[in-house]
Order: C-alpha cells, then structure tokens, then sequence
C-alpha cells in the first residue's frame, strides 16, 4: 500500500516523520510471468500493475535472438578483462557454436555469468576451449523454455 501511494503521490513519510519528501524515480521492472493471468487469478495486483505498467516492451529470450550472442560474448568479454584486469582471451570456434546451440534458460544473466567464471578461470595466455565451460553446459545445450521477458519502463 505504501509502495502505491509514493507512486502516486510522488512522495513519502520518514519512519516517524511528519512532513513528506518529494521524490523523483523511474522504475523498471522486468517478469517473465504472465501479469493479466496473476492479476485474473488474483495473485497481484490489478492497482499495482496500472500504477506501474506505463510502457510495456516485450523482449524475447536470448534462444529466439541467438544473433545477440556474439557481440553479447565480446561485450561482457570486454567488461570483466576490465574488471579483472586480464587481456581478453581468444575464443575456440567450438565455444561459439556451443554457445549459439544452447538453450539459454538463464537468459542474458547466464551467458554473463558464465563469460565472467571463463574470464576467472582461463589462464590469460589460455584461448578459451569447450573444456572451459561448465559440465552442466555442455550436457544440455538445447533445453526449451516458451517463457518471454517482459520489461516495463516506468
């Protein structure tokens, strides 16, 4: 209740305050569920979404983009030699053909993570090789998943 009054009325009480503050804010919120079935079933709030759904943009999983992948893989390969202040390894052409069959169920999150861990774990004159890649990757690189992202930008 709280959370939907400082979304309307754009501001709020201190614990124990008298006099409100204003506040300017931007929330983005990003599902993969089903919002009109929950707000149907009554499993979230219908005042809620109207408050916060102002722009809905639907963004596909990564398994329906796999043409992300590349410059996905070269971007996070660029912020965490950053962040770990190792020259970016080269990569095994193998490693993109697995990335390019896999399913993704993690979406955007996983293949970040999973970019960071080779980073860390490959030697910086090591190129990165399938070897490299977690167990749990290679076994299953084409599970389906129908589920889409949703962001909505407040």
């Amino acid at each position: 209740m709280k959370l939907l009054r400082v979304l309307q009325e754009k501001q709020y009480y201190r614990v124990g305050g008298t006099e409100p503050i204003p506040t300017d804010v931007r929330i983005i919120a990003a599902t993969h569920r089903d919002l009109d079935r929950m707000i149907e079933d009554g499993r979230f709030r219908e005042d809620l979404f109207y408050r916060l759904n102002v722009i809905s943009i639907a963004v596909p999983p990564l398994r329906e983009r796999k043409e992300d992948i590349p410059e996905l893989v070269q971007l996070f390969l660029q912020e965490f030699s950053i962040k770990y202040k190792t020259p970016i390894p080269e990569n095994d052409p193998e490693v993109m053909y697995l990335f390019l069959q896999h399913s993704w169920q993690g979406n955007v999150r996983q293949l970040r993570n999973i970019i960071e861990r080779l980073i860390i774990l490959v030697d910086e004159k090591e190129r990165i090789e399938p070897n490299h890649l977690p167990q749990n990757f290679v076994k299953h690189p084409s599970l389906t998943n129908d589920s889409i992202t949703s962001l909505v930008i407040f």
